[in-house]
C-alpha cells in the first residue's frame, strides 16, 4: 500500500508543478521541500520535557519526552503533508528528525546501557481505519527510517510494533487534555504473545509523529510498564509541550553519535 501511494505521488508530480510543502515555492524543490525549508527543518531546535501520566502512584508519573522540533512552521507543514496527503517522499526527512529525538533519548535516558545493547523503537499504533484511509502507516514508516539512521551511526536499533488498538476511540481533534486521556484510557494493548522476555530486557523508546497533550504516549507507557517493559521515554518528530507541569526546555548540544549503541 505504501509503495502504491509513493507511485501515485510520483505520477502526480509529473502531471503538476512540484511545489514545496513548506512555502509553496517551485524553486529548487527536492523530495517535496525547497532548500530553504529543508535547512529550516534540519536546523530546528530539539525540545525535552516531561509528560504526566496519571494512575502511576499517588502523584502520577512524569515520562521523559524528546522531540526534534516544535510543531509549527515548516515542521508542521511537512508532517501534515506526509500524514494526510500521502507525500511519501518526506518519510526519509521526517525519519531523520525522529532520529534526532531518539538519539537524545539514548543519550539522556539510557547512558548506562552497555555498547551493543539493542534499542527498540515502539511505534504508537494508528487506528486501522486511519491507516486504510491514508494508505500508509505514518508512524511505522518514520520509525523504520529513524532505525536506518540509528544503525548508520552504530546503534543496534530495531522497530518493535508490539502495541495494537484494543478498542475503538473517538477522533482526538478538538478534545481537551482530560477528554483525550479519557478517550484513550484502556485503548491500547500488547500484541500476542503478550510477554517477550528478550525485548523487555532491552532499552525501549516509544515513538510518535506528534505529541500534543501526551495522552497517547501515557497510555502506551501504561501498557508497557504493566507488562514489565523498561520504557525509557518518548521520542517524536514534533511536539507542543504544555507550559504547566511539563515545561519544555532546549536540549544541550550533541557531542556526536557516541550514545547508547
Amino acid at each position: 500500500m505504501e509503495a502504491l501511494s509513493s507511485v501515485l505521488s510520483s505520477v502526480l508530480d509529473l502531471l503538476a508543478p512540484v511545489m514545496c510543502v513548506g512555502c509553496e515555492s517551485g524553486a529548487n524543490v527536492t523530495a517535496a521541500l525547497c532548500e530553504r525549508c529543508r535547512d529550516e527543518l534540519r536546523s530546528a531546535v530539539p525540545v525535552a520535557w516531561r509528560l504526566r501520566a496519571a494512575g502511576h502512584g499517588e502523584y502520577g508519573m512524569r515520562i521523559p519526552a524528546f522531540a526534534a522540533a516544535r510543531y509549527e512552521g515548516v515542521v508542521r507543514s511537512a508532517v501534515l503533508a506526509y500524514k494526510e496527503r500521502g507525500r511519501q517522499e518526506l518519510r526519509h526527512e521526517l525519519g531523520g528528525a525522529l532520529f534526532v529525538a531518539c538519539l537524545a533519548a539514548c543519550r539522556m535516558l539510557v547512558p548506562g546501557v552497555s555498547r551493543g545493547t539493542p534499542v527498540w523503537l515502539v511505534p504508537v499504533p494508528s487506528r486501522r481505519a486511519t491507516v486504510r484511509e491514508r494508505g500508509h502507516d505514518a508512524v511505522g514508516g518514520v520509525a523504520r527510517a529513524a532505525v536506518a539512521e540509528l544503525r548508520r551511526v552504530g546503534v543496534r536499533a530495531g522497530v518493535a510494533p508490539v502495541l495494537r488498538q484494543a478498542r475503538a476511540v473517538a477522533d482526538q481533534a478538538g478534545l481537551t487534555a482530560s477528554e483525550r486521556a479519557a478517550n484513550l484510557a484502556g485503548a491500547l494493548a500488547l500484541r500476542p504473545p503478550r510477554r517477550s522476555a528478550v525485548l523487555r530486557d532491552h532499552a525501549v523508546i516509544m515513538v510518535d509523529d506528534i505529541v500534543t497533550t501526551g495522552a497517547t504516549a501515557a497510555e502506551a507507557w501504561r501498557v508497557l510498564v504493566a507488562d514489565g517493559w523498561a520504557g525509557a521515554g518518548v521520542a517524536a518528530i514534533a511536539a507542543t509541550p504544555r507550559r504547566d507541569s511539563a515545561r519544555g526546555h532546549l536540549l544541550p548540544p550533541a557531542s556526536g553519535p557516541r550514545l547508547c549503541g
